[in-house]
């Protein structure tokens, strides 16, 4: 059997400090689970029976803050390590040893996908070409990314050649940059928004 405790939406408890107190004291006694009420919407008064308590009323607070579900389950995915919340696996290495590699695309293109999981992630992709100008794009997934893309272009031993992270926008670009035939790397960063969020 498994227990589980759920925080306080609304009342005197629903607080971030009293969440973290309930939070911490459910892992510290290894509950299997925290959750939150999923009460959207709470009348002001309510004429009918509440049908899970002894004497029909409604348990919460008549007044006071009201607290949103997601922001407390996210609050609480930061605050908690047995949430069974997580990153995605690194799905590229961030050395020369262990680059992923750019997959032909056409006559003369490559492409390659990526997920930046944290902060500290960066993704390594390895790639050939002939001697010659060569141009990138690195676009950010989605409509609304949240995600400031930074490039650098390095050859076969490591070497820094460029970088593009231009503060107009979020995407990386190398346009006609002239190299000898070889292996190179290409490595992706997220950087933030330069200092605007």
């Amino acid at each position: 059997m498994k227990f589980g405790t759920t925080v306080p939406m609304r009342g005197p408890l629903a607080h971030a400090e009293a969440i973290r107190t309930i939070a911490e004291q459910t892992e510290a006694m290894e509950f299997s689970h925290i959750s939150v009420t999923d009460h959207l919407i709470v009348p002001r008064r309510i004429d009918s029976r509440y049908p899970y308590t002894s004497d029909g009323a409604f348990p919460g607070e008549a007044e006071g803050f009201a607290l949103e579900q997601f922001s407390i389950m996210a609050y609480l995915a930061a605050i908690t390590t047995q949430n069974g919340f997580g990153y995605l696996p690194d799905d590229h290495g961030n050395s020369i040893g262990n680059a992923g590699r750019l997959e032909l695309s056409g006559a003369n293109g490559l492409s390659g996908f990526g997920v930046i999981e944290r902060n500290d992630d960066v993704d390594l992709f390895q790639f050939e070409t002939g001697a010659g100008n060569v141009s990138f794009t690195l676009t950010p997934h989605g409509d609304r990314p949240n995600l400031d893309l930074w490039a650098g272009l390095y050859d076969a031993g490591g070497v820094f050649i460029t970088q593009s992270n231009p503060s107009n926008n979020q995407s990386a670009t190398f346009s006609n940059v002239p190299l000898a035939g070889g292996t190179y790397y290409l490595r992706v960063d997220g950087v933030g928004s330069h200092g605007t969020y």
